[in-house]
């Protein structure tokens, strides 16, 4: 029986080298945030999320000792009203000086501090030691609770943010971030994971720097200590990569997994006996 030979040029085999030059290119990728994943977590209810950045080998635009996490959050019904629920104060940099944050690696209870940045961070992938307090290439997140349920319909949008300190003018730029969030609508419904996006952090700046000068302890007597964020440099910003890849994605790879084995078929027949 005579068979077609394969052509590398065919639409399916350019999507599936399209599909591996992704891939090599993910894995290669020099000065990328990711987020590496995104989960619901019903029993709670909220969700869990973690990321990292990878700055490569010519990294110049900020000493690495230098780059902090910083997060706001703001907690809304499903008409976009603002909400206050219990640790969750409507609109706030997270987490607030004396809010409780859960038990860091070593099973230490912990509560957020009186620096604007992100505590839940760590230096290496390992989940082992204290929270690095903002510093470290890891960052992880697991809102949730009663009191969301409790407040359904709710929705709740973080932003989240790598960023650039000058220790000498106590200022920040933003070098890239993302938005996340869940929302749970009906009450006792589970949470629905909202899509991952990168923000203009630029469009952030006047709302952060507001809810520095505003963040309060729940109990009313510790501020933030004063930082400011400015504009970040357009030239410096760290692509943003969700793991993941988008289920098309994944689609495109199983495509090309029977691909493959249809095009040995192919080849083997098409030689001669």
């Amino acid at each position: 029986m005579q068979t077609t030979p394969f052509r590398w040029t065919s639409a399916p085999a350019l999507a599936c080298r399209w599909w591996f030059l992704t891939l090599a290119a993910g894995s290669l990728a020099a000065q990328t945030l990711f987020v590496d994943s995104t989960q619901a977590v019903n029993s709670r209810p909220g969700m869990n999320i973690a990321a990292h950045y990878d700055l490569g080998k010519d990294f110049t635009w900020c000493d690495p000792a230098d780059l902090r996490w910083i997060q706001n959050v703001s907690v809304t019904d499903n008409k976009g009203t603002a909400k206050s629920i219990a640790g969750f104060p409507g609109s706030f940099v997270d987490p607030l000086p004396g809010q409780d944050i859960g038990n860091d690696y070593d099973g230490n209870a912990q509560t957020g501090d009186t620096l604007p940045w992100y505590d839940i961070t760590r230096n290496q992938a390992a989940k082992t030691g204290a929270f690095q307090r903002g510093a470290g290439a890891f960052y992880e997140d697991g809102p949730g609770g009663p009191a969301f349920n409790d407040n359904a319909p709710i929705r709740v949008e973080f932003n989240t943010l790598v960023v650039c300190l000058d220790t000498a003018k106590s200022t920040f730029a933003p070098l890239g971030g993302f938005s996340w969030g869940f929302v749970i609508d009906p009450k006792d419904s589970n949470p629905q994971v909202l899509a991952v996006g990168a923000v203009n952090a630029d469009n952030l700046v006047a709302s952060i720097n507001q809810l520095i000068k505003d963040g309060t302890s729940l109990d009313g007597k510790t501020k933030f200590e004063q930082w400011t964020m400015v504009k970040g440099d357009p030239n410096c910003q760290l692509t943003l990569k969700i793991i993941p890849e988008p289920s098309g994605m994944v689609a495109i790879g199983l495509a090309c997994l029977v691909f493959g084995v249809v095009v040995r078929r192919r080849i083997t027949a098409s030689r001669p006996s």
